[in-house]
């Protein structure tokens, strides 16, 4: 009976105890990085006339300063450290623009950014400083005066000036009508040399065409990368820009064939001279208009164009029209 008792206690010590083993972590292998374009391993790649906007998109895109500053363009480095400084809220960024009026712009954006009326006070030009002082004018007063007013185009007008008086872009979107608001905030994009307000434009014609004034203004060709759409708004930036400089050489990044040929015709070398004959002369007018061509522009690439025969007392006169590539 006692034997019957420990057979369990003897059977539970003949068995084995098995250990159980701690599970371990699968650990995933690492991916293999996808090997980075050669072409966009950094902007020192990029084509010599894209590097500084390469570096502006950079820095925007970063938030950060340490881009601006390899930016060889003057007017694009300003604009690239007026973005930061803007971004930040830090006007200390202003103090490395080398202007002083665009560094004045700069402790205005950041005066508007931080809503800190005391930065204005930072700028010693008193009329920047009233400009600046200005932007902090609470225009909801005079813009509901004018929005008091029911005709609709005086109604315009009268915030059209407003935005205007105060530099305000913000006043536009008061106005009715979507080209009306455009046309505002591109006078104003203009008037302060204001390159983040033409990025506020809805209609792309009007947004383009406030790029290439600002182009035009600061003569920085880069300016035309930073327009995408319409795709005639980049080609007509640059023939714009090659007839602002006198560099035909620009007409060759308009993308669009009819712009570019218009381009290269702005800077044609055109002379035209008129040849006659008498009645019984056998004459060929091409060939006597291939001979001027030949004898005045002999290493020229041109073309000749002859025109409608006019009559002269004895014979018959034509107009010959060379038109030579620069």
């Amino acid at each position: 009976m006692l034997m019957l008792l420990f057979l369990p206690l003897l059977l539970f010590g003949c068995v084995k105890k098995e250990v159980l083993a701690t599970p371990q972590p699968i650990i995933a292998a690492s991916p293999t990085p996808t090997p980075i374009p050669p072409d966009e391993l950094s902007c020192e790649k990029r084509d010599a006339s894209l590097i500084d906007s390469c570096y502006l998109e950079e820095a925007k895109s970063a938030k950060s300063e340490v881009a601006c500053g390899k930016i060889r363009d003057v007017s694009l480095r300003t604009e690239c450290l007026t973005f930061i400084a803007k971004y930040t809220k830090i006007y200390d960024i202003c103090d490395k623009i080398s202007y002083e009026s665009e560094k004045y712009k700069c402790y205005s954006e950041v005066a508007h950014a931080k809503d800190d009326v005391a930065v204005c006070y930072k700028i010693p030009s008193s009329q920047e400083k009233d400009e600046c002082l200005g932007r902090f004018a609470d225009p909801s007063a005079d813009a509901a005066k004018c929005e008091a007013i029911s005709l609709v185009t005086k109604r315009n007008s009268c915030l059209l000036e407003l935005a205007q008086r105060l530099n305000q872009p913000s006043v536009c979107e008061r106005m009715l009508g979507a080209l009306e608001r455009d046309s505002c905030r591109q006078g104003i994009a203009v008037r302060m040399n204001y390159l983040s307000i033409c990025d506020e434009i809805e209609n792309q014609d009007r947004a383009s065409n406030c790029y290439i004034k600002i182009a035009q203004i600061r003569n920085e060709v880069a300016i035309c990368e930073m327009i995408n759409e319409p795709p005639e708004g980049k080609s007509l930036c640059y023939v714009s820009m090659a007839n602002a400089t006198n560099s035909s050489a620009l007409c060759a990044k308009a993308q669009i064939e009819s712009y570019r040929k218009y381009c290269y015709d702005l800077f044609a070398i055109k002379y035209q001279q008129k040849i006659c004959a008498t009645y019984n002369q056998e004459f060929n007018p091409n060939l006597e208009c291939e001979k001027i061509m030949a004898a005045k522009f002999p290493s020229k690439k041109c073309t000749l164009d002859i025109g409608i025969p006019e009559s002269a007392p004895d014979g018959f006169c034509w107009l010959c029209r060379v038109k030579c590539a620069a």
